[in-house]
């Protein structure tokens, strides 16, 4: 989607359209989503749907074949109806085959990261859709805020329990992206209320904890509950979400 968008090549929509195809004819679960493959295995999580969403959302922002928008609509969907816990109001990571929450201890896992991640995707899909989904995103930006954020370090957990109980005290360098784009997002929609600004400022102080290295251009991957960083190479996945992050932040600055 974002090639087409530079250079619209009738090639790039049938490449992407066949793996809609791939996915609808060879991975479809019966209760709808899609079947993912870890460590040889077939599990059910809602994760890989999100990355979907975010595909599907990027299409329809820059194509007018319908393919897309019913893609996002049915991912959104299954979101709402079978990832979000009614309870809780957050979305599980793990499932079992009918979409069932898999529990220990009659509590379930989530991730603050991506309830974040989340909640910005739908802000996206509500500005191509016009269909409002302020409550969902709210709550689930508010719920990792006070429990999915440390008070000691300000950064944003890796896991936390549906008890909201830290499962993991560590903190990835990704979730502090998804953060700040979530934050930033909900400002320019609610200039009135400053707690977002806040959130995403102070969102990215975190960030730039993990660029604070000798080699100027790289990152720390990995806070750990030790209280330093794991000495380990920069991961080249993490430049989209800075990328993602500094933009969103960027459009919130622009308007201030």
């Amino acid at each position: 989607a974002n090639a087409y968008a530079v250079e619209p090549l009738e090639e790039l929509v049938l490449r992407a359209k066949s793996l809609v195809e791939y996915l609808q004819r060879e991975r479809r679960v019966q209760g709808g989503g899609f079947t993912e493959f870890e460590h040889g295995k077939i599990v059910y999580r809602s994760n890989p749907h999100m990355h979907l969403f975010e595909a599907a959302i990027y299409w329809a922002e820059v194509h007018p074949d319908p393919v897309w928008r019913r893609l996002a609509d049915e991912v959104l969907d299954l979101c709402v109806s079978k990832f979000i816990d009614p309870s809780t109001g957050l979305i599980g990571e793990y499932f079992s085959d009918r979409w069932v929450r898999l529990l220990e201890e009659n509590k379930f896992v989530f991730e603050p990261g991506h309830q974040f991640e989340w909640a910005w995707l739908m802000g996206r899909y509500q500005k191509i859709t016009g269909k409002s989904l302020l409550p969902v995103r709210t709550r689930l930006f508010a719920v990792s805020e006070k429990s999915g954020v440390s008070r000691d370090t300000g950064l944003v957990f890796d896991q936390v329990w549906s008890d909201l109980q830290p499962k993991l005290l560590s903190s990835r360098f990704w979730p502090q992206c998804e953060r700040i784009k979530a934050a930033a997002q909900l400002a320019l929609e609610n200039p009135g209320d400053p707690a977002y600004a806040k959130s995403a400022e102070q969102g990215m102080a975190a960030l730039f904890r993990f660029f604070d290295l000798p080699m100027k251009g790289l990152w720390y991957d990995t806070w750990e509950d030790s209280g330093q960083f794991r000495i380990q190479p920069a991961k080249a996945s993490s430049l989209y979400h800075i990328i993602g992050a500094i933009a969103e932040y960027l459009r919130l600055k622009d308007m201030h």
